[in-house]
């Protein structure tokens, strides 16, 4: 159980209206920024690496409003930033991270973009938590294997307005999250009509959608739904990375598109579409577009 407390405070921003002061920050940063920048596991290119405190200030210092935050799980339940599969990339050798102890895990030292040793080691969500205490806000994304333990561990923290919660749209996490309304910041994903409805339908109120889209003829991101998911006061999420050729996240509106070919042809089209933030490994382009659009607007 989570010790949040529920208030009456009522902030508004583009026909959204949200009770509760768990939601206050983030909507002070959308009504300011227009669209918010959240930044994939932080910025991490030569010796930053990823999921670390070190890629989190870049991140900031880059134009992030929001760090997504990877979480895996020690064998003894110590609780590090981390996405699973990246070992080879980021250490040099195959091998299973989430098999191992906390004790083997501090460890391990990563490996930068020329395959030398960084001197970084795997951190400790305690540790990157405590470090942004106040400021940052997190997505928290691959955590729902955990939840039974994580949730705990995060209320020791007192900081749910900073940290966005995120899964799959099945039955028992929309249960999990209904008996928690008003005091999570929670995001389900949903990458077809059939979960959109359910989430609609369900007692659960988050804070945001991510969609999920293969092209721009997808039903997922028609003007009718799109209205109908800001009705129900609910932020637009798109996630514009491209993690690889057959994983497609946001259609053709990506990154490398949106560099490649002008800003208005991937980003902006997002947020004409309507989305309120979106996901980028590219901050700095997109805070730059941001304030040029915004001077355009004036």
């Amino acid at each position: 159980m989570t010790r949040i407390k529920n208030n009456d405070i009522i902030i508004s921003k583009g026909g959204i209206k949200l009770k509760t002061n768990i939601k206050k920050q983030l909507l002070h940063l959308l009504e300011e920024k227009g669209t918010l920048i959240a930044v994939h596991r932080g910025s991490s290119t030569g010796n930053i690496i990823e999921n670390t405190i070190a890629s989190t200030i870049c991140a900031t210092k880059m134009g992030a409003d929001i760090v997504e935050l990877d979480i895996v799980k020690s064998t003894d339940g110590v609780f590090y930033g981390f996405h699973s599969k990246m070992e080879l990339r980021l250490f040099g050798r195959e091998f299973d991270l989430e098999t191992m102890s906390s004790s083997e895990i501090d460890k391990l030292q990563f490996i930068n973009t020329n395959m030398k040793p960084t001197g970084y080691k795997v951190e400790r969500i305690a540790d990157i938590l405590n470090k942004f205490k106040g400021n940052t806000i997190f997505n928290l994304d691959r955590c729902w294997l955990y939840l039974d333990e994580l949730l705990p561990f995060l209320d020791e923290f007192d900081m749910y307005d900073q940290l966005i919660i995120k899964s799959p749209p099945e039955d028992k996490f929309l249960d999990l999250f209904a008996r928690l309304n008003d005091k999570i910041l929670y995001m389900p994903i949903a990458r077809n009509m059939e979960q959109i409805e359910k989430i609609l339908e369900h007692e659960i109120k988050p804070v945001a959608i991510e969609l999920i889209f293969t092209d721009l003829d997808s039903q997922v991101v028609s003007e009718t739904t799109i209205g109908r998911l800001k009705k129900a006061d609910l932020l637009l999420w798109a996630n514009a990375v491209i993690v690889g050729p057959k994983n497609v996240i946001a259609g053709p509106l990506t990154d490398d598109k949106s560099i490649i070919e002008g800003y208005d042809n991937g980003w902006g089209k997002l947020i004409d579409m309507g989305f309120d933030i979106i996901q980028t490994d590219w901050p700095s382009l997109l805070k730059e577009y941001r304030q040029n659009r915004q001077k355009k607007e004036k």
